[in-house]
């Protein structure tokens, strides 16, 4: 009878597991148009595949990335989220926004610290702790049209490495109406951004050592005036903004650089799937140049992260979302389709001879010349804001780039010491 009743038992058991119902976790990407609808769907169609219990639904939030924060705090997040930049990972995890992802980490077969590059493993964590996982990254570098480059006497396999030959380069590079007016600009110093130039003329924005925010440095002072002198070249940024305004979409045929109007941008390795759709052209790509005593082959390195907001319902399910689309398979797959950097250094190693753009970046993840797009404290995003207010400011000739940073400086390290209490 005893016999009998347990193996009735067992029936029950493997006929409720075998018609249970899949978990349902919500997703919501920052990514949208092609990315989400050809490229990150087909990722996630294969993750169902494999793992035909869990069924992921999709939505985008591009565009309103505040809608995740006010989800949180109403107690109704998504499973997972990738619309959180890795400068966002330590003001969430401090307020609470995100888990502590340690004891899946610590469990996963397809998890490896050891795999990522340090500027991406650093990104992951806030006090030593793992709160978010990227599936690709981004290095950034100057994207150069070697058909202008011809047009006008520049070697387009010797690209600028100087801040003199950018300069010398800029000027050929723009042209002009019978009115003056630009119609192509050599390149867009300024919308590269301070954060950029602040590092490459060797200056940094935070002293991890001392806990202090060093915005008013000699360095960025001396990167910002570089700044305002460049654009006053083409008659100031008033000018220079009317021309940058009227520029076609940057996600479309009408992207600036693959219609003629800039003839050098910053980019990223997302260039060769622009110039697949938007092209072709006929491109180079350069580090940004240095000047003396700067920093050579420096690079910004970012990106969305993957986590899981606090208060999540289904958090395993949705780790294993998570570790699926940053392990092997998922990078691999969202670098070829997208042409980012994988952030693994196995997957990249594997992909860089048939993705050549890739180049600049698996050498860029290896130098310790690589930084993040802001200093990854909690309060990344006012700091960034403040800091290009403040830069603006100094571009349209309303302070003195020392001015303008010196200010920058007691806002910025204020609101910091205002946080930690």
């Amino acid at each position: 009878m005893k016999r009998t009743v347990l193996a009735m038992l067992l029936v029950l058991l493997v006929s409720a597991v075998a018609f249970a119902e899949p978990v349902k976790i919500e997703y919501w990407t920052g990514w949208g148009g092609e990315e989400l609808d050809d490229i990150q769907k087909y990722v996630i169609d294969e993750f169902m595949k494999e793992n035909p219990d869990i069924i992921v639904e999709t939505s985008t939030i591009f565009g309103s990335y505040d809608k995740l924060l006010t989800a949180i705090a109403a107690g109704t997040p998504p499973d997972v989220v990738s619309a959180v930049w890795e400068t966002q990972i330590p003001g969430l995890a401090e307020r609470g926004a995100l888990m502590n992802l340690d004891e899946f980490a610590a469990k996963s077969e397809l998890y490896d610290p050891d795999d990522f590059y340090p500027a991406n493993y650093r990104q992951s964590l806030y006090k030593g702790s793992l709160y978010g996982i990227p599936a690709t990254t981004n290095t950034s570098f100057i994207v150069y049209n070697k058909e202008a480059f011809r047009e006008v006497g520049l070697d387009p396999e010797n690209p600028p490495r100087t801040i003199e030959e950018l300069v010398h380069a800029a000027d050929l590079l723009t042209k002009r109406d019978e009115n003056g007016n630009i119609v192509r600009l050599g390149y867009d110093a300024a919308g590269s951004g301070l954060w950029v130039w602040g590092h490459v003329f060797g200056g940094k924005f935070f002293d991890e050592e001392n806990d202090v925010f060093t915005i008013n440095s000699p360095e960025i002072v001396k990167a910002l005036t570089w700044m305002v002198d460049y654009v006053n070249r083409y008659g100031g940024m008033q000018v220079v903004q009317e021309f940058v305004s009227g520029l076609g979409n940057y996600w479309s045929p009408q992207n600036p650089l693959f219609a003629g109007q800039v003839a050098m941008a910053g980019f990223g390795e997302w260039i060769e799937s622009f110039n697949l759709r938007y092209g072709p052209i006929e491109y180079g790509i350069m580090a940004f140049p240095a000047p003396e005593g700067g920093i050579e082959g420096w690079t910004s390195v970012g990106g969305s992260m993957f986590c899981i907001p606090t208060g999540a319902k289904n958090p395993e399910a949705a780790w294993r979302f998570i570790e699926y689309i940053s392990g092997p398979k998922g990078s691999e797959a969202m670098a070829r389709l997208l042409t980012n950097m994988p952030p693994r250094r196995s997957v990249a190693e594997k992909l860089v001879d048939e993705m050549p753009v890739l180049a600049f970046g698996l050498h860029a993840l290896e130098s310790p010349n690589a930084s993040s797009s802001g200093p990854l404290t909690t309060i990344d995003q006012f700091f960034l804001d403040t800091l290009g207010q403040f830069a603006e400011q100094a571009l349209y000739g309303q302070l003195t780039p020392e001015e303008a940073l010196n200010q920058a400086q007691q806002l910025v390290q204020f609101e910091y010491e205002m946080m930690a209490f």
